[in-house]
């Protein structure tokens, strides 16, 4: 997310896939408490949260990070907008307002 740390804004990401696809990095096996825990712990200090919802798209993980956020009041913005949602313009707008 180039744009949103170019835009002034502290990018935490997932440190890896855990998904049903875990298979194609065998390195994850094992990890999956870990990783999960980190990044929730990545939503707890954050102002905000996007969610990478490509084609619409996001899983049951997804919806439960996103109710993580929601309850611990983050924003929540949208790669992709769903109606009247934030989307990922949105924060980049907000952006060249605060920068």
């Amino acid at each position: 997310m180039l744009e949103l740390t170019k835009a002034g804004w502290a990018v935490f990401t997932i440190g890896s896939h855990c998904g049903a696809d875990s298979s194609l990095n065998p390195d994850v096996n094992g990890y999956r408490e870990i990783f999960e825990a980190l990044h929730f712990d990545k939503v707890r200090i954050s102002n905000a949260i996007l969610v990478i919802n490509k084609g619409g798209y996001f899983g049951a993980h997804t919806r439960a990070e996103i109710n993580f956020a929601v309850s611990h009041g983050k924003q929540v913005y949208w790669l992709e907008s769903k109606g009247a949602t934030p989307s990922l313009e949105d924060l980049l707008r907000i952006s060249e307002v605060d920068v």
